[in-house]
Parts: C-alpha cells; structure tokens; sequence
C-alpha cells in the first residue's frame, strides 16, 4: 500500500500502474525482538579498529538471545570517549526523543526537501532504514559529529543520521534503543 501511495501522490510526476504483483507469508512465530541491552566487547578501541558490540534482544513470546554486530571506529575519531546509540530500524521511541532533543537544544525545524525528482524520492525511500536492520550510530547530542544534530535538517536527516552509521541485516523486526560507550585510543 506504500508503495503505491508513493508512486501515485508523489509531486514530481504522473505514474500510470498496470498491474500490482504481491507475494506474502503469513506465519504465526514471533518476527520481532526488541532491544534489552548492548555491550562492547573491547575496552579500548583505536581509529580504524572494528570492535565487537553484543546486543541482546527479547523476541516476542520467545526466549532472549545474543547478536554480535559489528561497528568500524571512524580513521578520524578523536582520543576519548566515542557515545554510539544501538536501536532498531523501527525504533519511534529513538525518533521521538531525538526530536524532543532537538526542541531542547533550539535546533531549528526541518528545511525545505531537496530531493528533485521522482528517481531521487525512490532513492531516498529504497535507502532508508528498514525495520529489520539493526543500527549503530554515533549519539546525538553528547557532542559527537552527528549530521541530525548539526545540519537543522530536521527529521529526514535525524533517520539519514551520521556519515558513521552502520546497519546490520536481522531475519526479524528489531524495535528499541539503547547507548553505549566505546574508549578509543592512539
């Protein structure tokens, strides 16, 4: 349904569909796991390194479990403490306190859309987060180069987050958020 409301109310062009094509399963075993916690495994880290972060996550009606994902330290990342938030594509808790962050901070509202085209509108939608991915991202305002807080961007680039961000395909919807700290070193 998204999809098609997309493409027929979108304002760059008119689109005529001919046909709609839809596979769907239907299971009835719990697809989504919410986030209870996540921990480096490496006390220390320096630029460059990868380091290991375990989250644990509570699937619906079904016992929790243990996913390593893992986050490239930025070549650039300054000695100290590196702030990381770990949360869910679908994460609308993650969303609204970034915002109300944001309102605290007087960042301003979001600006004007610069995407042109249909082509572009796609693009952005197909790139977007998807509520099977596990994220980690540098935090928001804990003084981190984080794009959502820094560029008044408003919403679109609070999701787009920071140059940093790095995404993890899970077989399950993955909801909630939770910090971290990493140390890095020289």
């Amino acid at each position: 349904m998204e999809a098609g409301t997309i493409l027929t109310q979108n304002k760059f062009e008119k689109v005529d569909i001919y046909g709609v094509n839809i596979n769907i399963v239907l299971d009835d075993k719990a697809e989504v796991a919410e986030i209870i916690s996540a921990a480096v495994r490496e006390k220390e880290a320096a630029p460059g390194d990868t380091v290991h972060i375990d989250v644990q996550l509570q699937p619906y009606r079904a016992p929790k479990v243990t996913k390593t994902v893992l986050f490239k330290i930025p070549k650039e990342q300054r000695e100290g403490k590196l702030p990381l938030t770990v949360r869910g594509g679908s994460s609308l808790a993650w969303i609204q306190n970034l915002l109300r962050k944001q309102r605290e901070e007087g960042v301003p509202a979001q600006q004007k859309d610069n995407r042109k085209t249909l082509n572009d509108f796609i693009k952005s939608i197909n790139e977007a987060d998807q509520n099977n991915d596990l994220i980690v991202d540098i935090a928001a305002g804990q003084g981190a180069p984080n794009a959502a807080m820094q560029s008044g961007g408003g919403f679109a680039s609070m999701l787009e987050g920071s140059p940093m961000k790095q995404k993890t395909t899970m077989n399950f919807i993955v909801d909630g958020t939770t910090d971290i700290v990493i140390d890095v070193v020289k």
